[in-house]
């Protein structure tokens, strides 16, 4: 890559992935004792790759790119969507080679680290690291990736990614199930405070009012005498897909099939509008209930806290 190139990469936060890729190319010729000639054509073959900051002139461009493959990139969508490229908390890269192919996307929204496509080299996640991100998530292959890379991933959890396409498999609508509205939103809230898992995730109000106001997602509950004994929502809403959240019901309604009931009603709402639903299990297929409603599993979704090692990375 020419010096100049170079030198101004470092000025503007723009990362080469050809250096290390280049140093990772020589190590494994030498440990494979491969030949001189074998590296210069391993060499000659590899095309410079530079990490920029996107802007809003590479919206269009980047949306066509996560579609290829919406249910692995729903978040990434919906927060380009939603928050677009100014907003203090968020900052997207996109990854291109010399011609212009974009090989990776990759956002940071507030301590969240979102990976697409080609793992980001170990500089840049230093930086996102200095910036304020504590997780790292994404297709499992790359997030496996970048905690190798950095020598220690302490916390990493892996998980089932299912995509429904079809209704052919969903159950029947059950009387009382309604799409929830900001006028009960603090009914919904004070449901999801009483579900230990969700009382973090859900801490305020405002997060719900929010998600429904701004069409994000949809809540929706199963009523019984007026309480709510079921939740589900769908949420990161794009205009080709969603991810599915926020399952409960109540202690003493569960083993009725009311939360497969309050799914099928909301997968419904959302095919409906031409999305693709999408969630995450950690339970193998015989045992998941969006296995039995037609969901299929699309790949490994992976997510952890990474912290930088104190050993140099080559």
């Amino acid at each position: 890559m020419p010096q100049k190139l170079a030198a101004s990469a470092e000025e503007i936060g723009i990362f080469s992935k050809s250096g290390e890729k280049r140093r990772e190319i020589i190590d494994n010729v030498k440990r494979s004792k491969d030949t001189f000639r074998q590296l210069e054509n391993m060499l000659n073959k590899l095309e410079d790759v530079m990490l920029l900051q996107c802007t809003e002139r590479d919206r269009s461009e980047l949306i066509a790119y996560l579609e290829q493959k919406a249910a692995y990139h729903t978040f990434l969508l919906s927060d380009i969507t939603l928050y677009g490229f100014d907003h203090p908390h968020q900052k997207v890269f996109a990854e291109r080679t010399e011609s212009g192919k974009i090989t990776g996307v990759y956002l940071r929204y507030f301590n969240n680290l979102i990976l697409a496509g080609d793992p980001p080299t170990s500089d840049f996640v230093r930086r996102m690291k200095e910036e304020g991100a504590e997780t790292v998530m994404g297709p499992a292959e790359s997030v496996r990736a970048v905690g190798e890379a950095l020598g220690l991933l302490p916390r990493y959890v892996e998980k089932r990614l299912l995509t429904l396409n079809t209704d052919h498999m969903l159950l029947p609508e059950l009387p009382g199930v309604q799409i929830a509205n900001i006028d009960n939103a603090h009914q919904v809230h004070q449901f999801l405070m009483e579900i230990p898992a969700f009382r973090q995730m859900y801490a305020s109000v405002d997060m719900v009012l929010n998600r429904m106001k701004s069409g994000e997602g949809m809540h929706m509950v199963l009523l019984q005498d007026g309480k709510i004994i079921a939740h589900a929502n769908s949420a990161a809403r794009t205009r080709c897909s969603c991810m599915l959240g926020g399952l409960a019901v109540e202690a003493s309604s569960r083993g009725q099939g009311l939360a497969s009931a309050l799914v099928s009603s909301l997968c419904r709402q959302e095919l409906l509008a031409e999305r693709h639903l999408s969630v995450f299990s950690e339970l193998p297929s015989e045992h998941c209930l969006f296995h039995k409603l037609g969901f299929e599993e699309t790949g490994k979704w992976g997510g952890a806290e990474y912290q930088i090692s104190r050993h140099k990375i080559a």
